[in-house]
């Protein structure tokens, strides 16, 4: 197999054999790829390879067996936002993450790399990706920008969370009180068991309801909105630990 000029992101790299490294991608049409950069520790071949992660590539690979080889990195034409230009639709050459929102680069490309099955493409779930890098440079608000794409992730991967309607199918109302359960939803704490009652916390439907509608403003909203989508990823990582969020997240 040879495949060329690959828009894709670096996820994760790690040392293979003496002088090698094994890259985790994540490419526009082929998902998430693991290829062997054949020399990339070796001193005199390190301009071969642009290995850095955030930075958007196009990669070509070959190669007959389950791991190929990576043969070309080459950077995409680079004109990413500043915080300043933003909202001018303006850019300038940078690629260069820093403090929390660096520590929130890492996280995503962490998550990527449990969650993501190798060699499925998903086009929406690299936009999704590509956009949340997008808001980190520009530095958004940070809180909506990683709900968001935890939540819009968790929907791609098929377990999104309906924060409208209850699990006996009616609508989340503001004056209630709901348990959240992963793969479930949310049930009302008025027809819960007292095991749910005893193990779970409550959440106040019109909070539910603010995060269903993007409305992140309040404090309450954001820790809420934290607290539900760590409960949904834990569960699908089946409680591994992610790294990352003990930097800042």
């Amino acid at each position: 197999m040879i495949a060329e000029l690959e828009g894709a992101y670096i996820l994760h790299s790690r040392p293979f054999k003496d002088t090698s490294l094994l890259v985790d991608f994540f490419t526009e049409n082929f998902g998430r790829i693991t290829l062997v950069a054949k020399g990339a520790r070796q001193q005199k071949k390190k301009h071969n390879f642009i290995l850095q992660p955030f930075v958007k590539t196009n990669i070509s690979w070959q190669g007959k067996s389950q791991l190929k080889t990576l043969t070309l990195t080459e950077i995409v034409v680079n004109t990413i936002p500043t915080k300043e230009s933003c909202n001018k639709g303006q850019s300038v050459t940078t690629d260069r993450l820093s403090g929390k929102y660096l520590y929130s680069g890492l996280y995503a490309n962490e998550l990527l790399t449990y969650l993501l099955p190798l060699d499925e493409p998903n086009l929406d779930i690299f936009s999704l990706y590509d956009d949340l890098l997008t808001a980190l440079r520009c530095q958004y608000d940070l809180e909506t920008s990683l709900r968001m794409f935890e939540f819009s992730l968790l929907f791609e991967l098929g377990y999104g969370i309906d924060f409208n309607t209850s699990t006996s199918q009616e609508m989340i109302e503001a004056d209630k009180e709901y348990y959240y359960l992963p793969e479930e939803g949310f049930i009302d704490t008025q027809v819960a068991n007292d095991l749910l009652a005893t193990s779970c916390i409550a959440f106040e439907g019109r909070i539910i309801l603010d995060i269903a509608n993007h409305i992140y403003e309040r404090s309450e909203v954001r820790q809420v909105a934290k607290a539900i989508a760590r409960k949904a990823i834990g569960h699908l990582t089946a409680g591994k630990k992610i790294k990352s969020r003990e930097l800042f997240i």
